[in-house]
């Protein structure tokens, strides 16, 4: 059984251990931080989750867009997205 996600960014369907997984913990900001989990970790963490596909431009395009700010209902500050980026970065080379 294929795990199907939608990227918040290109609405793309892709496999789940393919995509970058940015979770918000249930007590958000009050307990716990906005974790954002590598390509096919399959950690469990309690939360919204919300995925992006390993695209540089979907990316770019999330972030001019807060995509991921709207899907939490609440900001998203640079540390995340600077994650977000490196993952983005280390799997495309």
């Amino acid at each position: 059984m294929t795990l199907i996600r939608k990227c918040i960014s290109c609405g793309g369907r892709f496999n789940k251990f393919s995509m970058i997984r940015i979770n918000k913990p249930p007590n958000y900001p009050d307990d716990g931080e906005i974790t954002v989990l590598n390509i096919g970790d399959e950690t469990y963490f309690p939360g919204r989750s919300c995925y992006i596909c390993c695209n540089m431009e979907c990316f770019k395009k999330a972030k001019k867009s807060s995509r991921i700010s709207r899907s939490f209902k609440c900001k998203i500050c640079n540390d995340v997205y600077d994650k977000i980026e490196n993952i983005i970065s280390l799997s495309e080379n």
